[in-house]
């Protein structure tokens, strides 16, 4: 059972004035412990539903504390909320430029008050993750959106070219199996591998399963793409617009998350850090 008069220091096992550094390092020590007591408990030899849901509950109460404690806003919110004075500890603060108007003062004795170094912090998702910005996720689709759009237009106009002198019904079969292999290569295999497809790894996000973390098995990638991929096959232009529906379809939803996320049971996070992959 979880203890609410519980800290986040006390879940990272470092002191109240620890330094970002201490509970980076504390972070991480304690995040390989519980993953390795995931794998554990995954692979025993019985494994045990209770055991491995209060594993994987450890893992997402340690993420959950690392993405408050790393952040000053939150953290100060935290600190407030548990009675805690850090005062004196180690804070973050931005160059002279960035002071609030309104906290400057002509005194040379008035101690002025800086501006946090960051402000609106994305929103932390029930089991802890850092949902990644609609802004960044916006700015992934659309890239992978103009890849995939000019592969496809080089395919259907070599289609073109090739059908008056081929059979029609043959050339129309190929095209379409090039193109169903192009949305596997580009969608669902570096998201199963990497949890990132080539917008997702410029822009810093990365695709997670939405109950432990890790990288999404392969049955939950294919899951996630299923709408947009069957639309684009078999309903060309109407599916297209379908499809970028689907893929921008997180713009709409309060939590963040898309038509396929919500199917496949995935999550988009801000890549903070390195998920592993515990099975296909």
């Amino acid at each position: 059972m979880v203890n609410e008069d519980e800290s986040n220091y006390d879940v990272l096992g470092v002191a109240s004035n620890a330094s970002k550094d201490e509970i980076r390092d504390a972070y991480r020590e304690q995040l390989s412990e519980a993953q390795a007591g995931v794998t554990r408990e995954e692979t025993a030899k019985r494994p045990s539903g209770s055991s491995i849901a209060a594993a994987r509950a450890e893992e997402a109460r340690i993420r959950a504390a690392w993405q408050v404690l790393s952040d000053p806003i939150q953290r100060e919110r935290h600190d407030t909320a548990h009675g805690i004075d850090n005062t004196g500890a180690e804070s973050e603060l931005v160059d002279d430029d960035d002071l609030l108007d309104d906290d400057r003062d002509d005194a040379d004795d008035t101690p002025v008050t800086r501006r946090p170094a960051r402000r609106n912090a994305p929103p932390v998702f029930l089991d802890g993750h850092e949902l990644a910005p609609s802004g960044r996720r916006a700015t992934a689709a659309l890239i992978d959106i103009a890849i995939v759009g000019l592969i496809g237009a080089a395919i259907i106009g070599i289609g073109a070219v090739v059908e008056t002198k081929a059979n029609k019904d043959t050339v129309q079969g190929i095209v379409t199996a090039v193109a169903l292999a192009v949305l596997l290569a580009y969608f669902v295999l570096p998201t199963t591998i990497t949890g990132q497809t080539l917008g997702k790894r410029l822009t810093h996000i990365v695709v997670v399963d939405r109950e432990t973390g890790n990288l999404p098995r392969i049955s939950r990638v294919l899951t996630r793409y299923a709408i947009p991929i069957v639309a684009l096959l078999l309903l060309g232009f109407f599916g297209a617009l379908l499809a970028i529906m689907a893929g921008l379809s997180f713009l709409m939803a309060k939590d963040l998350l898309s038509l396929g996320d919500r199917v496949g049971k995935t999550i988009v996070i801000v890549a903070r850090y390195k998920p592993q992959r515990t099975s296909f």
